[in-house]
């Protein structure tokens, strides 16, 4: 199964943390973890209700970053992120232009596969890109 990250909306004991640059200011992000499998809007209802949304992607440090938080945990398995098509990929906290844009997998894959009209939904690991009601784990970041 899946995995997921929230975003968190205020510090926690819980949560991984990390900082980056990002417009000349030092940004304290963090990262709920949830071993709870969920498919992808029931990982970004979850998500919103505990958190802000589902994590949010916008350039390869913020991705590696990312997969480091994941590895930590000693889980292997994909984990939702929040890039999700209808018309035109977006994230799921309704930002379209920031880092709507950046998914480095496609490069190389072909993943996610939405011109084909078979994945709707994106996860980190194995392929990129997955139907939506899939059960899989998930990551929250927080707000800032």
């Amino acid at each position: 199964s899946k995995h997921a990250t929230c975003h968190k909306s205020h510090i926690s004991k819980l949560a991984f943390s990390c900082c980056w640059w990002h417009i000349s200011t030092c940004l304290y992000r963090q990262y709920h973890y949830v071993t709870d499998a969920k498919n992808w809007t029931m990982a970004q209802t979850y998500c919103r209700q505990r958190y802000k949304d589902l994590a949010t992607i916008d350039n390869m440090v913020q991705m590696n970053q990312l997969m480091n938080i994941v590895s930590s945990t000693g889980n292997n398995a994909e984990i939702w992120i929040g890039l999700y098509a209808k018309i035109a990929w977006m994230w799921s906290d309704r930002t379209t232009g920031r880092g709507a844009e950046y998914r480095n997998w496609e490069n190389n894959t072909n993943e996610p596969d939405f011109y084909g009209a078979r994945e709707t939904c994106v996860s980190i690991g194995e392929d990129g890109g997955c139907k939506c009601f899939k059960w899989l784990l998930f990551v929250s970041p927080s707000s800032s």
